[in-house]
Protein backbone atom coordinates (compact mmCIF):
# COMPACT_ATOMS: atom_id res chain seq x y z
CA UNK A 1 0.00 0.00 0.00
CA UNK A 2 2.86 2.63 0.36
CA UNK A 3 4.50 1.69 -2.15
CA UNK A 4 1.29 2.47 -3.96
CA UNK A 5 0.42 5.59 -2.10
CA UNK A 6 4.55 6.64 -3.05
CA UNK A 7 4.21 5.71 -6.44
CA UNK A 8 0.41 7.95 -6.81
CA UNK A 9 2.68 11.00 -5.40
CA UNK A 10 5.27 10.24 -8.27
CA UNK A 11 2.96 10.53 -10.90
CA UNK A 12 0.87 13.84 -9.79
CA UNK A 13 3.95 15.94 -8.73
CA UNK A 14 4.52 17.05 -12.02
CA UNK A 15 1.03 18.17 -12.13
CA UNK A 16 1.19 19.93 -8.79
CA UNK A 17 3.45 22.05 -10.28
CA UNK A 18 1.81 22.71 -13.68
CA UNK A 19 -1.42 23.79 -12.57
CA UNK A 20 -0.57 26.39 -10.22
CA UNK A 21 1.82 27.98 -12.39
CA UNK A 22 -0.67 27.35 -15.58
CA UNK A 23 -3.51 29.00 -13.66
CA UNK A 24 -1.03 32.28 -11.87
CA UNK A 25 0.59 33.28 -14.97
CA UNK A 26 -2.04 32.75 -17.40
CA UNK A 27 -3.92 35.50 -16.32
CA UNK A 28 -0.86 38.44 -17.52
CA UNK A 29 -3.57 39.63 -20.51
CA UNK A 30 -6.29 40.18 -18.33
CA UNK A 31 -4.13 41.76 -15.61
CA UNK A 32 -2.17 43.64 -17.89
CA UNK A 33 -4.96 44.94 -19.58
CA UNK A 34 -7.37 45.90 -16.30
CA UNK A 35 -3.68 47.63 -14.96
CA UNK A 36 -3.33 49.58 -18.36
CA UNK A 37 -7.13 50.90 -18.16
CA UNK A 38 -6.40 52.08 -14.49
CA UNK A 39 -3.09 54.03 -15.31
CA UNK A 40 -4.84 55.58 -17.98
CA UNK A 41 -7.42 56.58 -15.97
CA UNK A 42 -5.41 58.07 -13.31
CA UNK A 43 -2.93 59.42 -15.62
CA UNK A 44 -3.80 63.12 -15.10
CA UNK A 45 -4.76 62.84 -11.34
CA UNK A 46 -2.37 62.94 -8.22
CA UNK A 47 -0.15 59.69 -8.31
CA UNK A 48 -1.45 58.76 -4.38
CA UNK A 49 -4.59 58.16 -7.09
CA UNK A 50 -3.06 55.50 -8.76
CA UNK A 51 -1.03 54.03 -6.10
CA UNK A 52 -4.08 53.32 -4.36
CA UNK A 53 -5.85 51.63 -6.94
CA UNK A 54 -2.90 49.72 -7.90
CA UNK A 55 -2.16 48.39 -4.28
CA UNK A 56 -5.32 47.23 -4.27
CA UNK A 57 -4.86 45.53 -7.68
CA UNK A 58 -1.38 43.62 -7.32
CA UNK A 59 -3.02 42.54 -3.70
CA UNK A 60 -6.21 40.95 -5.46
CA UNK A 61 -3.52 39.06 -7.67
CA UNK A 62 -0.89 38.28 -4.65
CA UNK A 63 -4.69 36.50 -3.26
CA UNK A 64 -5.24 34.56 -6.37
CA UNK A 65 -1.65 33.23 -6.71
CA UNK A 66 -1.59 32.35 -2.54
CA UNK A 67 -4.69 30.46 -3.37
CA UNK A 68 -3.18 28.15 -5.85
CA UNK A 69 0.48 28.50 -3.33
CA UNK A 70 -1.48 27.40 -0.20
CA UNK A 71 -4.18 24.78 -1.39
CA UNK A 72 -2.27 23.08 -3.76
CA UNK A 73 0.99 22.18 -1.13
CA UNK A 74 0.07 21.07 2.21
CA UNK A 75 3.47 22.89 3.84
CA UNK A 76 2.74 23.94 7.34
CA UNK A 77 3.51 27.60 7.81
CA UNK A 78 5.12 28.47 11.67
CA UNK A 79 5.84 31.47 13.04
CA UNK A 80 8.24 32.69 15.72
CA UNK A 81 9.13 35.96 17.82
CA UNK A 82 7.41 38.89 17.29
CA UNK A 83 4.09 37.53 15.57
CA UNK A 84 2.06 40.03 17.50
CA UNK A 85 3.08 43.02 15.37
CA UNK A 86 1.15 41.11 12.61
CA UNK A 87 -2.16 42.46 14.25
CA UNK A 88 -1.81 45.78 13.00
CA UNK A 89 -0.57 47.37 9.81
CA UNK A 90 2.99 49.56 9.65
CA UNK A 91 4.70 50.53 7.15
CA UNK A 92 8.31 48.65 7.19
CA UNK A 93 11.55 47.77 5.86
CA UNK A 94 11.92 43.55 5.64
CA UNK A 95 15.23 42.44 6.26
CA UNK A 96 15.25 38.28 5.16
CA UNK A 97 18.12 35.78 4.65
CA UNK A 98 17.80 34.25 0.78
CA UNK A 99 18.48 30.75 -0.34
CA UNK A 100 15.79 30.04 -2.45
CA UNK A 101 13.20 31.31 -5.50
CA UNK A 102 10.58 30.38 -2.80
CA UNK A 103 11.51 33.59 -0.20
CA UNK A 104 9.73 35.73 -2.31
CA UNK A 105 6.59 33.89 -1.33
CA UNK A 106 6.93 33.31 2.21
CA UNK A 107 7.49 37.23 2.19
CA UNK A 108 4.03 37.37 0.86
CA UNK A 109 2.32 34.90 3.29
CA UNK A 110 3.75 37.20 6.18
CA UNK A 111 2.10 40.34 4.65
CA UNK A 112 -0.89 38.57 4.07
CA UNK A 113 -0.95 37.55 7.59
CA UNK A 114 -1.15 41.62 8.79
CA UNK A 115 -3.12 42.52 5.89
CA UNK A 116 -0.70 44.42 4.03
CA UNK A 117 -0.42 42.22 1.10
CA UNK A 118 -0.86 45.10 -1.64
CA UNK A 119 1.61 47.45 -0.40
CA UNK A 120 4.70 44.66 -0.77
CA UNK A 121 7.80 46.14 -2.56
CA UNK A 122 11.44 44.58 -3.14
CA UNK A 123 14.68 45.57 -4.11
CA UNK A 124 14.71 43.26 -7.22
CA UNK A 125 18.16 42.15 -9.53
CA UNK A 126 17.98 44.11 -12.55
CA UNK A 127 17.70 41.10 -14.92
CA UNK A 128 14.21 40.43 -13.80
CA UNK A 129 13.00 43.58 -15.68
CA UNK A 130 13.30 41.06 -18.74
CA UNK A 131 10.23 39.29 -17.56
CA UNK A 132 7.86 38.83 -20.23
CA UNK A 133 4.38 40.77 -18.63
CA UNK A 134 5.99 41.70 -15.36
CA UNK A 135 8.76 43.10 -15.19
CA UNK A 136 8.02 46.13 -16.48
CA UNK A 137 5.11 46.20 -13.94
CA UNK A 138 7.29 45.32 -11.22
CA UNK A 139 8.87 48.63 -11.56
CA UNK A 140 5.32 50.85 -12.28
CA UNK A 141 3.93 49.15 -8.85
CA UNK A 142 7.39 50.65 -7.26
CA UNK A 143 9.59 47.79 -7.29
CA UNK A 144 13.13 48.95 -7.41
CA UNK A 145 15.63 47.03 -9.86
CA UNK A 146 19.33 47.41 -8.79
CA UNK A 147 22.52 46.06 -10.57
CA UNK A 148 24.32 44.93 -7.44
CA UNK A 149 27.88 46.23 -8.48
CA UNK A 150 31.21 44.73 -7.25
CA UNK A 151 33.17 48.30 -6.80
CA UNK A 152 34.02 49.53 -3.61
CA UNK A 153 33.80 52.98 -2.54
CA UNK A 154 37.80 52.98 -2.90
CA UNK A 155 38.45 50.38 -5.36
CA UNK A 156 37.59 46.65 -5.96
CA UNK A 157 36.39 44.92 -2.43
CA UNK A 158 35.46 41.28 -2.12
CA UNK A 159 32.69 40.30 -4.56
CA UNK A 160 29.81 40.16 -2.61
CA UNK A 161 27.39 39.55 -5.67
CA UNK A 162 27.91 35.80 -6.09
CA UNK A 163 29.15 34.93 -2.75
CA UNK A 164 27.33 32.06 -0.93
CA UNK A 165 28.44 30.09 2.38
CA UNK A 166 28.31 26.62 2.70
CA UNK A 167 26.61 24.72 5.71
CA UNK A 168 27.98 24.65 9.67
CA UNK A 169 31.21 23.15 8.44
CA UNK A 170 33.67 24.61 5.96
CA UNK A 171 35.84 22.87 3.07
CA UNK A 172 37.55 23.44 0.00
CA UNK A 173 38.87 27.04 -0.81
CA UNK A 174 37.28 28.16 2.54
CA UNK A 175 39.85 27.02 4.43
CA UNK A 176 42.14 30.15 3.99
CA UNK A 177 39.12 32.19 5.44
CA UNK A 178 38.69 29.51 8.24
CA UNK A 179 42.45 29.54 9.65
CA UNK A 180 41.94 32.83 10.25
CA UNK A 181 39.06 32.86 12.50
CA UNK A 182 41.18 32.80 15.44
CA UNK A 183 42.96 35.86 14.48
CA UNK A 184 39.66 37.94 15.54
CA UNK A 185 39.70 36.34 19.26
CA UNK A 186 40.53 39.52 20.93
CA UNK A 187 37.13 41.10 19.69
CA UNK A 188 35.43 42.41 22.62
CA UNK A 189 32.64 39.74 23.80
CA UNK A 190 33.25 37.82 20.65
CA UNK A 191 31.73 40.58 17.82
CA UNK A 192 32.58 43.39 16.56
CA UNK A 193 35.75 45.46 15.99
CA UNK A 194 39.46 45.48 17.14
CA UNK A 195 39.72 47.02 20.49
CA UNK A 196 40.29 50.69 20.71
CA UNK A 197 38.41 50.74 17.18
CA UNK A 198 35.48 52.77 17.19
CA UNK A 199 33.72 52.40 14.04
CA UNK A 200 34.40 50.30 10.47
CA UNK A 201 36.17 52.04 8.01
CA UNK A 202 34.39 53.28 4.93
CA UNK A 203 36.44 51.58 2.63
CA UNK A 204 34.99 48.56 3.39
CA UNK A 205 31.56 49.41 3.00
CA UNK A 206 30.42 48.16 0.00
CA UNK A 207 29.22 50.03 -2.69
CA UNK A 208 25.90 50.64 -4.49
CA UNK A 209 26.19 51.02 -8.39
CA UNK A 210 25.04 54.80 -8.55
CA UNK A 211 22.50 53.87 -11.41
CA UNK A 212 21.01 51.84 -8.11
CA UNK A 213 21.53 54.86 -6.26
CA UNK A 214 19.60 57.15 -8.24
CA UNK A 215 16.89 54.51 -8.72
CA UNK A 216 16.38 53.98 -5.18
CA UNK A 217 16.84 57.47 -4.21
CA UNK A 218 14.14 58.51 -7.17
CA UNK A 219 11.33 55.49 -5.93
CA UNK A 220 11.37 55.92 -2.09
CA UNK A 221 11.34 60.01 -2.59
CA UNK A 222 8.37 59.48 -3.81
CA UNK A 223 6.81 57.03 -1.77
CA UNK A 224 7.23 59.50 0.98
CA UNK A 225 6.23 62.57 -0.50
CA UNK A 226 3.00 60.82 -1.42
CA UNK A 227 2.91 58.95 2.10
CA UNK A 228 2.59 55.48 0.62
CA UNK A 229 1.90 52.79 2.54
CA UNK A 230 5.09 50.84 1.70
CA UNK A 231 6.60 47.20 3.13
CA UNK A 232 9.88 47.01 1.16
CA UNK A 233 11.37 43.70 0.94
CA UNK A 234 15.28 43.74 0.33
CA UNK A 235 17.69 40.50 0.49
CA UNK A 236 20.76 42.54 1.96
CA UNK A 237 22.87 39.18 1.15
CA UNK A 238 22.41 40.60 -2.87
CA UNK A 239 22.45 37.11 -3.86
CA UNK A 240 20.68 33.27 -2.90
CA UNK A 241 22.78 31.08 -0.70
CA UNK A 242 23.99 27.78 -1.78
CA UNK A 243 26.44 25.72 -0.67
CA UNK A 244 28.37 24.93 -4.12
CA UNK A 245 29.67 28.58 -4.75
CA UNK A 246 33.55 28.12 -2.50
CA UNK A 247 34.86 31.14 -4.41
CA UNK A 248 31.65 33.10 -2.92
CA UNK A 249 32.21 31.61 0.28
CA UNK A 250 36.00 32.81 0.70
CA UNK A 251 35.11 36.40 -0.43
CA UNK A 252 32.43 36.63 1.72
CA UNK A 253 34.64 35.44 4.71
CA UNK A 254 37.52 37.57 3.39
CA UNK A 255 35.13 40.77 3.47
CA UNK A 256 33.89 39.64 7.46
CA UNK A 257 38.18 38.92 8.35
CA UNK A 258 38.93 41.97 7.11
CA UNK A 259 36.29 44.15 9.23
CA UNK A 260 37.12 42.01 12.14
CA UNK A 261 33.25 39.98 11.99
CA UNK A 262 32.00 36.91 12.83
CA UNK A 263 32.38 34.57 10.12
CA UNK A 264 28.97 33.34 8.57
CA UNK A 265 28.63 29.99 7.50
CA UNK A 266 24.66 29.29 6.45
CA UNK A 267 24.19 32.95 5.14
CA UNK A 268 26.45 35.60 3.77
CA UNK A 269 27.64 38.87 4.97
CA UNK A 270 24.97 41.33 4.50
CA UNK A 271 25.47 44.42 1.75
CA UNK A 272 24.64 47.63 3.81
CA UNK A 273 24.51 50.62 1.29
CA UNK A 274 20.23 49.66 -0.29
CA UNK A 275 19.13 49.11 3.54
CA UNK A 276 21.05 52.71 4.88
CA UNK A 277 19.52 54.66 1.84
CA UNK A 278 16.43 53.32 2.38
CA UNK A 279 16.47 53.69 6.07
CA UNK A 280 17.35 57.49 4.94
CA UNK A 281 15.32 58.31 2.71
CA UNK A 282 11.93 56.81 4.22
CA UNK A 283 12.74 58.40 7.60
CA UNK A 284 8.85 59.31 8.57
CA UNK A 285 7.27 56.78 6.59
CA UNK A 286 8.70 53.39 8.28
CA UNK A 287 7.68 52.31 11.37
CA UNK A 288 9.81 49.50 11.84
CA UNK A 289 12.28 46.81 10.62
CA UNK A 290 11.93 43.78 11.02
CA UNK A 291 14.25 41.01 10.64
CA UNK A 292 13.39 37.75 8.86
CA UNK A 293 15.03 34.42 9.57
CA UNK A 294 13.36 31.83 7.12
CA UNK A 295 13.95 27.80 7.34
CA UNK A 296 12.79 24.81 5.56
CA UNK A 297 12.43 21.20 6.58
CA UNK A 298 13.13 19.80 3.33
CA UNK A 299 13.45 16.33 5.10
CA UNK A 300 11.49 13.38 2.96
CA UNK A 301 8.01 12.75 3.44
CA UNK A 302 7.41 10.46 0.57
CA UNK A 303 10.89 9.70 -0.86
CA UNK A 304 11.65 13.42 -2.37
CA UNK A 305 13.29 16.57 -1.25
CA UNK A 306 15.90 14.01 1.24
CA UNK A 307 18.17 16.93 0.07
CA UNK A 308 17.97 19.31 2.78
CA UNK A 309 18.17 22.75 2.81
CA UNK A 310 15.86 24.72 0.74
CA UNK A 311 13.26 23.56 -2.08
CA UNK A 312 13.36 25.50 -5.52
CA UNK A 313 10.55 26.17 -6.44
CA UNK A 314 8.83 23.78 -8.29
CA UNK A 315 10.58 21.08 -5.67
CA UNK A 316 8.19 23.26 -3.13
CA UNK A 317 5.23 23.25 -4.86
CA UNK A 318 6.09 19.50 -5.93
CA UNK A 319 5.38 19.07 -1.81
CA UNK A 320 9.67 18.63 -1.33
CA UNK A 321 8.97 21.05 1.96
CA UNK A 322 7.16 19.54 5.08
CA UNK A 323 7.18 22.80 6.41
CA UNK A 324 8.37 26.44 7.24
CA UNK A 325 9.60 28.02 9.84
CA UNK A 326 9.66 32.24 9.83
CA UNK A 327 11.23 33.89 13.00
CA UNK A 328 10.59 37.33 12.96
CA UNK A 329 12.22 40.26 15.35
CA UNK A 330 10.81 43.44 14.90
CA UNK A 331 13.10 46.48 15.50
CA UNK A 332 11.69 50.44 15.66
CA UNK A 333 12.71 52.40 13.34
CA UNK A 334 14.43 55.03 16.30
CA UNK A 335 16.43 52.23 17.56
CA UNK A 336 18.42 51.57 14.62
CA UNK A 337 21.34 52.97 13.66
CA UNK A 338 21.22 55.58 11.37
CA UNK A 339 25.52 55.75 10.29
CA UNK A 340 26.55 53.58 7.75
CA UNK A 341 29.31 52.35 9.45
CA UNK A 342 27.59 51.47 12.60
CA UNK A 343 24.50 50.30 10.39
CA UNK A 344 26.85 47.25 9.19
CA UNK A 345 27.58 45.42 12.85
CA UNK A 346 24.26 45.63 13.75
CA UNK A 347 23.30 44.33 10.15
CA UNK A 348 25.94 41.86 10.35
CA UNK A 349 25.11 41.23 14.27
CA UNK A 350 21.42 40.07 13.26
CA UNK A 351 23.11 38.09 10.11
CA UNK A 352 25.38 36.24 12.84
CA UNK A 353 21.93 35.24 14.36
CA UNK A 354 20.27 34.06 11.51
CA UNK A 355 23.48 32.24 10.88
CA UNK A 356 23.32 30.49 14.36
CA UNK A 357 19.27 29.62 14.22
CA UNK A 358 19.98 28.25 10.60
CA UNK A 359 23.17 26.58 11.76
CA UNK A 360 20.76 24.60 15.04
CA UNK A 361 18.16 24.37 12.82
CA UNK A 362 19.59 22.46 10.47
CA UNK A 363 20.55 19.73 12.72
CA UNK A 364 17.26 19.24 15.13
CA UNK A 365 14.53 20.71 13.30
CA UNK A 366 14.05 22.94 16.07
CA UNK A 367 14.07 26.84 15.93
CA UNK A 368 15.27 27.28 19.66
CA UNK A 369 15.08 30.39 21.71
CA UNK A 370 12.44 31.64 20.11
CA UNK A 371 9.38 30.50 22.08
CA UNK A 372 6.55 28.61 21.05
CA UNK A 373 5.52 28.57 17.13
CA UNK A 374 2.28 30.32 15.70
CA UNK A 375 0.72 28.03 13.41
CA UNK A 376 -0.78 30.04 9.91
CA UNK A 377 -2.99 29.00 7.32
CA UNK A 378 -5.52 31.53 5.61
CA UNK A 379 -9.41 30.89 5.83
CA UNK A 380 -10.57 30.01 2.46
CA UNK A 381 -12.83 32.70 2.06
CA UNK A 382 -9.61 34.59 2.07
CA UNK A 383 -8.27 34.07 -0.83
CA UNK A 384 -11.37 31.73 -2.77
CA UNK A 385 -12.59 34.71 -4.06
CA UNK A 386 -9.89 36.03 -5.76
CA UNK A 387 -9.01 33.28 -7.73
CA UNK A 388 -12.87 33.31 -8.47
CA UNK A 389 -12.50 36.96 -10.24
CA UNK A 390 -9.42 35.66 -11.90
CA UNK A 391 -10.33 32.37 -13.19
CA UNK A 392 -13.84 34.18 -14.32
CA UNK A 393 -12.12 36.51 -16.20
CA UNK A 394 -11.26 33.53 -18.55
CA UNK A 395 -15.19 33.37 -19.82
CA UNK A 396 -15.40 36.03 -22.12
CA UNK A 397 -11.81 34.83 -23.23
CA UNK A 398 -13.52 31.65 -24.11
CA UNK A 399 -17.05 32.40 -24.91
CA UNK A 400 -16.75 35.35 -26.79
CA UNK A 401 -16.34 35.01 -30.40
CA UNK A 402 -12.11 36.39 -31.14
CA UNK A 403 -11.46 35.78 -27.62
CA UNK A 404 -9.01 33.67 -28.24
CA UNK A 405 -6.97 35.86 -30.77
CA UNK A 406 -7.32 39.16 -28.36
CA UNK A 407 -5.90 36.92 -25.36
CA UNK A 408 -2.88 36.45 -27.56
CA UNK A 409 -2.35 39.25 -28.99
CA UNK A 410 -2.83 41.60 -25.87
CA UNK A 411 0.17 38.36 -24.48
CA UNK A 412 2.34 39.75 -27.28
CA UNK A 413 1.30 43.42 -26.97
CA UNK A 414 2.12 43.66 -23.59
CA UNK A 415 5.26 41.80 -23.91
CA UNK A 416 6.44 44.50 -26.82
CA UNK A 417 4.97 47.53 -24.23
CA UNK A 418 6.74 45.97 -21.30
CA UNK A 419 10.07 46.26 -22.99
CA UNK A 420 9.81 49.27 -24.11
CA UNK A 421 8.50 50.60 -21.42
CA UNK A 422 11.87 48.98 -18.99
CA UNK A 423 14.13 50.60 -22.03
CA UNK A 424 13.37 53.95 -21.71
CA UNK A 425 12.17 53.96 -17.70
CA UNK A 426 14.77 50.97 -16.61
CA UNK A 427 18.00 51.16 -18.42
Amino acid sequence: MIYLYNLFLTAIRPIRFAIPAIATLGVAPQYFSTWLAWRLVTFPLPERVYRRGDDILYGMYQKYILFWYLNFVSTEILLYGDTECLNRKENILFLCNHTTDVDWLIAEFVAMRQGTLGSVRFVLKDQLKYLPMYGFYFDAHGMIYVKRNRKGVSGTVPCESDRVSGSDGVTGSETTAVSNRDAGSDRVDGFGRDPGTDTIDASDVVATDQSDIKRLTKVTSRFLANRTPVWLVIFPEGTRFSPNKLSSIRKSQEFSISNNLPLLHNVLSPRVNAVHLCLQKLSGLIDAVYDVTIMYDTRSNHGHGAHGGSPSFPGYLMGDCRSVHIKLDRFPIDSIPTDKPNLLTWLHKRFHRKDTLIGSFSKSYEVVDSGKPVPWRPRLIETAPYAAIFIGSFVPVVMVKNGWSWYWKTMVAGTIFGYVYVFIKCP
